[in-house]
């Protein structure tokens, strides 16, 4: 038995998911080998193997160790002219947002414009603000994903965003930027307690995340103070009239900016500023593909694009990112893709972009570093391919 033979066997167990049509293969074989002796019955089991190892392979699925992942990549969807005549762009004092005219949420599985509101009204009491009234909601997507968001304002200038397709995830910000906090001031240590019990007292347990960090903004005055006495703008602890302490679950070593629970405080008054919730695990954690593995495979997708560059350093690292079309983008479309990149103040209504489904993904952030030279077309410092770890694919870049 070779080592493919081997390893075939040895992984093909009960556990494993098989594709539906790969059990009339497998279960032939099996019926065909009972009074057959033990060595038979493993080469027939074999060839059943092989024989899904290449449906597996054409049919877009990875087969390793025990598992069998499904390649994520599919189609996108190409959007041009999204900054054209269906967009709109509305601003107040609060903020811009912009977004498509008369966006159809009928196959996307978001939620209604009213069922926003509710949602709307839930948060604002959770966090005992239910007298504010609510004056604008708005629906936003975007070109690069196929999320989408309800934005929420009040008579007091609140603001209010959660997810229209999963509305665990919000955010709030109060009013409280907009009142007299110059001189309010505390510890890290004071901050962090109150965060702690403010997490606690709305029941978002901190227990699953593994990396918190802690900012700080200083206030105007402390800010003006050191600009007229040529202090140098190191700012200290004592000067902040804000704080922000946050918490991200870890995978591998790796930070997951899409699982999150940011807290905004004012200091002395521990009055809440923001308040973001995010809940958007990665789909894959393990490491299928090796860091040399998405080296080749990113060197590949690059030499396919016979641009001409040269490959002066590499850069890899792991990397939870949302999947985005830049990678496809840039492979189908290359002269759009430069001429966007590299033009200054190039027209928005005319940029291409492909959208992808929304989705969390480990990867191998693969940097090339490209020589510059004066006898190419293109120069182009350096582009980043993501590698999916589970599946090989490229699913973006930048």
């Amino acid at each position: 038995m070779d080592e493919l033979d081997r390893k075939l066997f040895n992984d093909l167990s009960e556990q494993v998911e098989i594709p539906i049509r790969c059990e009339y293969v497998i279960k032939n074989a099996l019926k065909n080998g009972k009074r057959k002796n033990k060595n038979t019955i493993k080469n027939t089991v074999l060839v059943a193997a092989r024989t899904c190892g290449v449906i597996f392979l054409t049919s877009g699925i990875v087969f390793a160790t025990t598992k069998i992942y499904e390649n994520v990549w599919k189609e996108p969807e190409k959007v041009d002219s999204f900054y054209g005549d269906n967009y709109e762009y509305n601003e107040n004092e609060l903020y811009g947002i912009g977004h498509s005219k008369n966006i159809d949420i009928s196959k996307q599985n978001a939620i209604t414009k009213e069922t926003a509101k509710i949602r709307f009204e839930e948060i604002l009491k959770k966090f005992g603000y239910e007298n504010e009234k609510i004056i604008s909601i708005e629906l936003a997507d975007n070109p690069s994903d196929d999320s989408l968001f309800y934005r929420a304002t009040t008579e007091n200038k609140f603001l209010i965003d959660i997810d229209a397709k999963d509305t665990r995830n919000f955010k709030i910000f109060t009013d409280i930027a907009y009142k007299d906090i110059e001189d309010c001031r505390g510890t890290q240590e004071e901050v962090e307690t109150v965060v702690e019990e403010i997490c606690k007292k709305y029941g978002y347990d901190l227990s699953k995340y593994s990396h918190k960090e802690v900012s700080f903004n200083i206030s105007q005055s402390a800010f003006e103070n050191k600009l007229q006495k040529h202090i140098s703008t190191e700012y200290s602890p004592e000067d902040a009239n804000m704080w922000r302490v946050k918490y991200n679950t870890e995978y591998n070593g790796v930070v997951n900016e899409s699982e999150e629970i940011s807290v905004g405080i004012v200091p002395g008054i521990n009055q809440l500023e923001h308040f973001i919730y995010t809940d958007k695990a990665p789909e894959n954690t393990d490491i299928i593909i090796d860091k040399e593995k998405a080296k080749e495979i990113a060197i590949v997708k690059e030499k396919q694009l016979n641009i001409g560059y040269n490959i002066k350093d590499i850069n890899i690292e792991l990397d939870i990112v949302g999947i985005n079309g830049n990678a496809y983008l840039r492979e189908n479309n290359f002269e759009h893709y430069y001429e966007s990149v590299t033009t200054e103040n190039y027209p928005l209504n005319k940029l291409l972009y492909y959208r992808v489904e929304e989705k969390i993904r480990q990867v191998w952030r693969v940097k090339l570093k490209f020589e510059q030279t004066n006898n190419s077309k293109y120069n182009e410092d350096s582009f980043t391919y993501f590698i999916d770890t589970a599946t090989g694919e490229v699913v973006g870049g930048e």
